[in-house]
Formats: structure tokens, sequence, C-alpha cells
């Protein structure tokens, strides 16, 4: 009798794998595949942007590699009005983040030396040892807003503990959840100042945009700031332009999503195996506790000047840097270095 009824149920199994599989390759996009759950949850699909096809999940209930059943994950590109060059990155990111790295006189020097129409306003820092430059520049009508890394040793363990541990999340107000220490220094830092003083720049001049840079732990600070001065009616949504080196993830899946609906022009770059960008570290790329937002811009073999990136379709895309192994990611120093300089101490010499 048991024997029987283990046949039937081994036979039922079957059947239930081979219509769900019949059912997924019934889907010719991403986004009707993967917001099937199947049946009563069970049997949801995947998609692999790799064939563009619409696949079951395996056994284990998750996406095969390659394939996604996140439907924030689908492929999609990048908005046409703001594409990502390696010169807009060399020749505004990379000095803007550099300065913020050194107090007020160090940050003037380094803009003085590779954007001489800046003019900085302000430096800020809070009780995390957190820190940012705020500066107008006229030449692009935009007002600029950067942050450092972290700094110092405390800090650092401080940062990386929270990310290798998935510290607490907590909610954000435009939207998702975001890490604790993230949302703590950003806090800080927007109210030591900035968000008054941002505030009323944008009043002063109507007309200016906004690029917000960062770097590391300034590199969340940035998309958290970018997303709040929107959210608040500082910027308007298309007014706003973020660029990131080394960013880890920040928050979670809602938060991603909310990001992109209020920052659509955001790029996150990426220096080859960068570890921090693989933090909090991901088994499985659709887990939605911790998740990139869009649009990775991977440099695959180094950032000298000419180099190839990649314009990453997906959000957490299996063949940008997530390609890359751990140790490749430790046998180099790919975070500190973006464009081929010491981007966490070239304020030191005068960013020359």
């Amino acid at each position: 009798m048991s024997i029987q009824i283990g046949r039937s149920l081994s036979l039922f199994y079957i059947i239930f794998v081979f219509y769900a599989w019949a059912q997924c390759s019934l889907h010719t996009d991403c986004t009707s595949c993967t917001q099937d759950d199947g049946v009563l949850g069970i049997g949801s699909c995947c998609w692999n942007p790799s064939t563009s096809t619409c696949q079951a999940t395996l056994l284990s209930g998750l996406c095969a590699s390659g394939s996604t059943g996140v439907t924030y994950n689908c492929p999609t590109n990048p908005p046409s009005d703001f594409t990502y060059t390696d010169k807009f990155g060399r020749n505004y990111t990379l000095p803007f983040i550099a300065s913020a790295y050194g107090d007020f006189n160090q940050a003037q020097v380094c803009l003085s030396n590779t954007v001489p129409d800046a003019q900085l306003i302000a430096v800020y820092n809070d009780s995390n040892n957190c820190s940012s430059v705020l500066a107008l520049l006229p030449s692009q009508n935009t007002i600029v807003v950067a942050f450092r890394g972290t700094q110092g040793t405390t800090q650092f363990v401080i940062t990386e503990l929270n990310l290798i541990l998935q510290g607490p999340l907590v909610p954000f107000p435009p939207g998702g959840n975001v890490f604790s220490y993230f949302s703590s220094c950003f806090l800080g830092i927007w109210n030591a100042g900035l968000g008054a003083n941002l505030q009323s720049l944008k009043q002063a001049n109507p007309d200016y945009g906004l690029w917000v840079f960062g770097h590391s732990l300034g590199a969340a600070l940035a998309s958290l700031t970018s997303t709040y001065a929107v959210y608040k009616n500082i910027s308007n949504s298309n007014d706003v332009k973020l660029i990131t080196t080394g960013q880890p993830r920040t928050g979670d899946l809602n938060y991603a999503i909310a990001h992109d609906s209020f920052i659509p022009h955001s790029y996150r770059l990426v220096n080859v195996a960068d570890l921090v960008t693989k933090l909090p570290v991901k088994v499985n790329l659709d887990a939605t506790n911790a998740f990139h937002h869009h649009f990775e811009i991977w440099y695959n073999q180094n950032m000298l000047i000419g180099a190839n990136f990649k314009v990453c379709k997906q959000a957490e895309d299996s063949t940008c840097s997530s390609s890359t192994s751990l140790i490749q990611s430790l046998s180099y120093d790919y975070h500190n270095t973006y464009f081929n300089t010491s981007i966490n101490t070239w304020f030191e010499n005068g960013c020359i």
C-alpha cells in the first residue's frame, strides 16, 4: 500500500513539475515571467536574460544561476538623457569625492587644482565621523554634494562589521529599509547643516541641478541623500545625477525600488572586483534583504584612461562584477583605487 502511495506521489510530482515548466515557458518577457508565482506559490517562474527564456524554479525553489525571479531585477536600459561617460566620472566624480576626504582647506586646494570654477561652500562632519562637501559648479549650473568613505581603523571596522553581519535595517522615509549605520550617518550629516544649506542653495539657484557623489560608506550616503533631496522636494527628480564608487548594498529591495523612482539618473561604478560592492555578501542574488539599485558600471579590467566598461542592465547582474571571485577581490586594493588614483589619499598632495 505504502509503495503504491509513493508511486502515486512521485507521478503527481512529475506531472506538477512538467506543468510548471510548460506554464513558465509560455511567457516571452521578463515581467510577466517573474510575476508568475505558479500554483499556490509553488513552481514560480524565473527569467534567464542570456537566453531570453522563462523557466521554472529548481527543486530548491530558487532560480538557476544567471536567472532571476525578481521583477525589479529584469534587464532594463539606463535613461537615454544621461549616459555615463568615463570623462564625466574622471573629471567630476573623482575630484569631488577626493576633496571630501580632506578638511576645508585641503578640499579647496584639491578642487582648485582639478575643477577650478568649483566654489566650495562647506564641509560637514557628524558624531559618526562621516563627512561631506557642498559646492557650487557655475560652469555646469549645478550644486554638488560629495561624501568620503571610511576614515580610520575604528570607522572601517564598524562599517565592515555592519555589512558582514548584515546589521539591522531601519525604515527610510522615501521607501524601503536601509542599514541602520548608513541611516545614522546620513541623518547626522543632514542635520549638521547639509540639509538646510542645500535647500538654501537650491532656492537661491532654482535653475541649478544637483550632482551627488560618494565613495564606499560615502557612496551609501550619497544614495540616501539624493533620494531624500527629491523626496523632500528640494530638487526635481530629472535634475539630479548620482554617481558612486565602491558602493555597498545600501538597503533592501524596496529601498532599491524607491531609490530608482526618485533618482532615475543613477550609476554605481565598480572597479573590477571591488570587495565592498559585494557586501553584505549574498549567495543568492535574488535575496531581497539587501539589494543594489541600478545601474552598475563595471570596469572589468582596469580604470586607466580609455578603459572599457560595461553598462549592466540588471541591478543584481550575475554577468558583471558579481561574477568575480572573492580571491580576486582580495588580490588587489580595487576598493580604494578608482580611475587609477588612490581616491582616499589623493587630497594629501593637492589632487595633482
